[in-house]
């Protein structure tokens, strides 16, 4: 991922365009290549994470957080889960859940955005790969939103449309942006073609538009949980990981631009 060694806002002028990047596969592309393309390593590589973490909806419900508690325990100790699971009994306390966000940062004092930048998170992974979609899923999906199975806009989708994102990016006072991508399940090889084709849609709209865009793609999830939440500025995607991001990011004083539902709770 390029990194700017100072941002568009202290430089005084408009962004640059990204620098060629090294070859990393057969194409030379953003995403490491491989023989059959183009792919996004959406699933962390270091394998120190293993799969199944669900921060979002051990939050968010009662239900979840005793289906999901012990596991979270188990194989995620020290994770902001963990940590807001032994911390109280409730679920959807954003004071909470800030205050772990807050703690947990406090030992990566590096992740935190430029701030010249907003942060546009991308819902995709399992939603889009981990379901047998016919050919050309992920272009209709980029028109359109869809969850798995249906592809239209008004049943509120995990996977956000292009007109979706124009009428929220539309607001923004920057040019930057910083695309952040993941998953919390594992599929077979990391392999993600119809996430990476949504990606790139999504990346190539906006530098259409004038847009210096980057990418944070297949991170920790805390990490991102801890990057995005510092946001001065923050679109989110659907599903309630997003919302979550979304009342966090209110929560610690910067500016949520969406239409989420999921960040009200005990704010």
């Amino acid at each position: 991922v390029f990194n700017a060694s100072a941002s568009a806002a202290d430089q005084g002028r408009a962004p640059p365009a990204p620098p060629a990047l090294p070859m990393r596969g057969y194409q030379g592309c953003d995403c490491p290549c491989n023989k059959n393309g183009c792919n996004y390593l959406l699933f962390p590589a270091s394998g120190d994470q293993p799969s199944g973490y669900r921060l979002g909806d051990v939050f968010r419900f009662d239900s979840f957080r005793r289906g999901l508690e012990s596991f979270h325990l188990a194989h995620f100790p020290n994770s902001i889960a963990s940590r807001y699971l032994r911390a109280t009994t409730r679920s959807g306390d954003y004071v909470i859940l800030a205050r772990v966000v807050r703690e947990y940062r406090a030992s990566h004092p590096s992740m935190v955005p430029p701030s010249d930048a907003a942060i546009l998170h991308l819902r995709c992974g399992d939603v889009l790969d981990g379901k047998k979609l016919h050919d050309g899923v992920p272009r209709d999906i980029i028109s359109h939103g869809g969850v798995p199975g249906v592809l239209r806009d008004g049943l509120r989708p995990y996977v956000k449309s292009l007109s979706h994102f124009d009428q929220y990016v539309q607001q923004l006072s920057t040019r930057h942006l910083i695309l952040v991508a993941g998953t919390h399940y594992q599929l077979a090889e990391n392999i993600w073609p119809a996430s990476t084709e949504y990606i790139n849609g999504v990346r190539d709209h906006f530098r259409a538009k004038g847009f210096f865009v980057e990418l944070r793609i297949g991170q920790r999830a805390d990490d991102d949980v801890v990057y995005m939440a510092h946001a001065r500025t923050f679109v989110s995607s659907g599903g309630g990981f997003s919302g979550v991001i979304s009342g966090l990011v209110k929560r610690l004083g910067g500016q949520a631009i969406d239409g989420h539902p999921h960040n009200t709770s005990r704010r």
